[in-house]
């Protein structure tokens, strides 16, 4: 990830990553349907902080159904919360 502003990584030192992918923007994140996946679950593995890179590894099975999803990238640090990529997500068999 990259500050927009800055041009320059985003450090994500001691943030908690979450990856939440959704059917619509609509849904509550408490949704039983809504998939959240994290740092602190093990699904995120933080690469290199100071570079703002991460990994997310999302179980095939999320991803079974095709159609149109949407998902978000929050970093959380000390209580705050802020979505760092958001966007559609598209599921297609190959």
């Amino acid at each position: 990830m990259t500050d927009p502003d800055a041009g320059t990584a985003y450090d994500l030192t001691d943030a908690v990553l979450e990856l939440v992918i959704k059917d619509t923007v609509d849904q509550l994140d408490t949704d039983p349907a809504t998939v959240i996946l994290s740092t602190t679950t093990g699904e995120i593995t933080v690469v290199n902080a100071a570079q703002g890179l991460a990994l997310a590894m999302i179980n095939r099975g999320y991803l079974a159904t095709p159609g149109d999803l949407v998902w978000r990238l929050d970093v959380v640090r000390a209580g705050t919360r802020r979505t760092a990529i958001y966007g559609p997500l598209r599921v297609t068999n190959l």
